[in-house]
């Protein structure tokens, strides 16, 4: 079974991620913060009171990784519509958040970003597999359109 401590600093979002992590067994939330000292205090104070409850001691290190990915939701929609221009509406869609690395998270702490995906898969060919997977493939097709796209989104944004 995974703990979880629930951080975030409006109410409402923490009880609706704790509604719909009823969906998952195998997660048992077991604590909430309104923000990330708070949420470490917690987690700390727990971790060193189950090793004392055992006759233990417990060492809390939080080594820090990647910072979060940020899109400016202005930058985000402007780069929206002219991707829709380039490569036609049908062919931009929304992806579900995850939780993943990204060196790019590093550029939108500083400066108003964008973060986008292009689509490398084509299932007519058999090309689907997900990147950092032994099976991933491109379709080259993406290749002919990824860099007209990006030089399409920074044009249309310096003529802004």
């Amino acid at each position: 079974m995974q703990k979880a401590v629930i951080i975030d600093d409006e109410r409402l979002a923490r009880n609706e991620l704790k509604k719909l992590l009823l969906d998952f067994p195998e997660i048992e939330v077991i604590g909430e913060a309104a923000n990330a000292a708070e949420g470490l205090e917690k987690m700390e104070k727990m971790a060193k009171g189950i090793a004392e409850a055992m006759g233990a001691r417990c060492e809390f290190t939080i080594v820090h990784g990647y910072p979060f990915l940020k899109n400016n939701p202005a930058l985000t929609q402007k780069m929206r519509n002219a991707a829709e221009e380039y490569v036609g509406k049908e062919n931009v869609v929304d992806l579900d958040l995850w939780m993943a690395g990204e060196d790019f998270a590093y550029f939108s702490q500083k400066v108003d970003s964008c973060f986008y995906r292009l689509g490398t898969r084509n299932e007519e060919k058999g090309i689907i597999s997900g990147v950092h997977t032994p099976t991933f493939d491109i379709d080259f097709q993406a290749l002919e359109i990824g860099p007209g796209l990006m030089a399409y989104l920074a044009i249309t944004e310096l003529l802004n």
